[in-house]
């Protein structure tokens, strides 16, 4: 996902192969220097395959109130949920968790970075 073409005035930072294990892909910083850090993933099934890193990194982070996501696309469809949704997401799937939001081709980018832009998550 090319995430950085989508809101021009927002800073992209790709974290993949970063020292630390569990950190998202991805750092944003939005239009007011807001950090927002997200976890890219492709799947064909409905299973959401999130390390024990991974899920550990982004329970701890919501907990402490920052702004974590994962950002999941199944084939047209884009769905997104909020870092404390992480341990439900691993284990149950996309068929058992409700998103945050869901887009359908064409994906409604500006929806996604303005829900990921809100003050509270959930």
């Amino acid at each position: 996902m090319q995430l950085k073409s989508k809101r021009p005035r927002w800073l992209a930072t790709r974290l993949e192969g970063a020292s630390t294990p569990g950190l998202p892909d991805v750092l944003l910083t939005d239009e007011v220097g807001r950090f927002h850090l997200v976890e890219l993933k492709n799947c064909r099934t409905s299973h959401v395959r999130l390390s024990a890193h991974q899920t550990s990194f982004l329970i701890r982070q919501a907990r402490q109130g920052a702004s974590v996501w994962v950002l999941v696309r199944q084939n047209d469809t884009v769905f997104l949920f909020a870092g404390s949704q992480a341990i439900e997401l691993a284990d149950n799937g996309l068929r058992k968790v409700s998103p945050v939001g869901r887009w359908e081709k064409p994906v409604d980018w500006d929806a996604i970075f303005t829900r990921i832009s809100a003050i509270n998550p959930i």
